[in-house]
């Protein structure tokens, strides 16, 4: 291995080091405090800052599959018996919110083509209702514009926040969730995790080598809820890797600022 070599290897995890460093302070600032998806709008925020200072912020590409793997995993637990089973108790309910979400994402998109001028990938995964995580990892994996995207996520996300507690407030809709249970990494769960990941993995980069649409966020996701749908799996990732994976994912969007200076004017 020649010096140069060496020297970029260590210029490269220095700018690693330096990303996930402003992604991590940037994260906590408002996940900590209870920001509707602050993990990864704060990481977003602070990452961009730096990329629009002049700072080298770089996440490399193994490390971002890596994190879209993760991720795809997260999204894939929310599905249990138990919600398999709602679903079958009230599919007009289901159907309704699938329409729902079709005409506001066509909606969205056709304002954003029509109006400003936007691409099709970038249109549909801006309107697009849901997580922002999800939307950033496609946006990535797509070729999309992730800072046009995570703008109108953001946007969207704040909107949210804000005024749906407020209109259910008024209309005296609101009510107090219970404590949340949270399970220790005992051996069996370790256990359970490790299997999780290591054929979510597998089915992910398959997915991908296939040139699958997102495969490696859905192959993961895909795996990840008919182990968890199917009660084979009932571990899920541990809330710091989870925040971890969000921040991350911050940390990966807010360096697509990098060269936004320089063409903004």
């Amino acid at each position: 291995m020649s010096a140069s070599t060496t020297h970029d290897r260590i210029v490269a995890l220095r700018h690693l080091g330096e990303t996930l460093a402003f992604a991590a302070v940037g994260g906590a600032a408002l996940g900590l405090i209870g920001v509707p998806a602050g993990w990864l709008s704060g990481s977003i925020l602070a990452v961009a800052g730096a990329s629009l200072a002049g700072r080298p912020m770089h996440v490399p590409t193994l490390l971002m599959r890596a994190i879209f793997i993760l991720i795809g995993i997260s999204l894939g637990a929310v599905v249990t018996p138990e919600t398999l089973h709602g679903m079958a108790t009230y599919p007009l309910s289901i159907g309704v919110l699938l329409v729902a979400m079709v005409v506001i994402s066509v909606c969205g998109a056709g304002y954003l083509r029509l109006v400003h001028n936007w691409g099709k990938v970038d249109a549909y995964l801006a309107a697009a209702p849901g997580g922002m995580s999800q939307v950033l990892v496609l946006g990535a994996e797509l070729g999309g514009d992730l800072r046009a995207i995570a703008i109108v996520q953001s946007i969207r996300v704040v909107v949210i926040a804000v005024g749906l507690p407020a209109g259910l407030s008024a209309l005296g809709l609101v009510g107090h969730a219970g404590p949340r249970a949270t399970g220790a990494l005992s051996i069996a769960v370790i256990d359970e995790l490790t299997i999780l990941i290591l054929v979510s993995s597998v089915v992910a980069i398959i997915a991908y080598r296939v040139r699958f649409p997102g495969g490696l966020l859905f192959g993961a996701m895909l795996t990840s809820a008919v182990l968890h749908g199917s009660g084979l799996i009932q571990a899920v990732m541990p809330w710091w890797v989870a925040n971890a994976a969000m921040v991350a994912m911050g940390a990966i969007t807010g360096s697509r600022f990098a060269n936004s200076r320089h063409g903004c004017c």
